[in-house]
């Protein structure tokens, strides 16, 4: 049976089941994270250690490390489970670095203030600067999507800031700063046809990130039992069927089809799932405007009608060469 553990009863050396975080304010429902996943990133963070993870787009990357950063008790109680260095503060300083086309850029950037131009501090300068003011905290450093139009000249800038506790910013200010965590998320790991970033990750900067862990998604028993969870309501059969779909268009895409159609994430799966208990429309439609919505008419439907007829277990009419290769009609 699979276990949803909640994150004060996780303990170290737990695996094979998921921790249910502490939501967010903001959250319509908990983040369920991989126990293995978040213990590795819990501790590295704890330990100061760089932590890259990348992975597929839809795999919760954004989602875990929010939960993870923006609610200090999950970071803590991961910690105490792990016995890893418990921080009495967290601040959080999230920087989407994609914005930047040069690394001066990252520090200060010029403003006009009484006819006189000066340098304004940067959110990596003014994070530096307040992890310098707040030496008791644990400041964390979000690198935001730093797979999205990362220019050559600007990874090069992280080779003075990752990893490293003396950094020295342009102007020649030198930093001490044993109480930063660099981490990052990024689509890098998944970037096998080029779709997903513009710029190779230079291998200098690559390897300052120590921990680097590819985000997968849940397993499908994983994604069972999470859906469960949050949508009692919905039967075991449409629980079923809707992970089925899930893990058909994983599949797909994995091997180049379906590329017009968004990737499977929880809150997709759980619009599809109220949709089916709400009964606003039939089963087919509910599907094709939520999971396989926007599919592309001209590539993707013969392959759309292939993987929802093998999750829901119904014949689909195609008059294509396509679709009658593939059994459908």
């Amino acid at each position: 049976m699979t276990q949803i553990v909640d994150i004060d009863q996780f303990e170290a050396g737990l695996s094979g089941c998921v921790i249910r975080m502490r939501p967010r304010p903001s959250d319509a429902h908990p983040f369920f994270a991989d126990a293995t996943v978040a213990a590795l990133v819990a501790d590295a963070m704890a330990h100061t250690k760089p932590v890259h993870l990348s992975g597929l787009s839809g795999t919760g990357k954004t989602h875990f490390l929010g939960s993870l950063l923006e609610v200090a008790e999950n970071l803590d109680l991961l910690c105490a489970a792990l016995d890893a260095p418990r921080w009495p503060q967290l601040r959080v300083h999230r920087i989407p670095v994609g914005v930047y086309e040069t690394p001066n850029e990252m520090f200060y950037l010029p403003r006009v203030e009484n006819f006189t131009s000066v340098e304004e501090p940067q959110p990596v300068l003014r994070a530096l600067m307040a992890a310098e003011e707040d030496a008791a905290a644990l400041h964390v450093v979000w690198l935001e999507e730093l797979g999205r139009g990362i220019t050559p000249a600007v990874q090069s800038s992280l080779l003075g800031l990752v990893g490293e506790q003396v950094i020295h910013e342009p102007r020649g200010r030198v930093f001490e700063l044993p109480n930063v965590a660099f981490v990052c998320d990024s689509n890098y790991a998944a970037n096998t046809a080029g779709q997903f970033v513009l710029y190779d990750l230079d291998q200098a900067v690559a390897r300052r990130w120590l921990r680097r862990i590819t985000m997968v998604p849940l397993a499908p028993e994983h994604e069972v039992a999470v859906l469960k969870e949050i949508m009692p309501e919905a039967t075991d059969t449409q629980v079923r069927q809707v992970v089925a779909l899930a893990v058909g268009i994983r599949r797909k895409q994995s091997e180049g089809a379906l590329r017009s159609i968004v990737p499977p994430t929880i809150d997709a799966e759980l619009e599809c799932l109220r949709g089916m208990c709400r009964g606003l429309a039939d089963v087919r439609t509910n599907v094709f405007t939520t999971l396989l919505g926007h599919c592309d008419p001209e590539r993707d439907t013969d392959e759309a009608e292939t993987v929802y007829a093998e999750a829901f277990g119904v014949q689909v009419k195609t008059t294509t060469p396509a679709g009658e290769a593939v059994g459908i009609l």
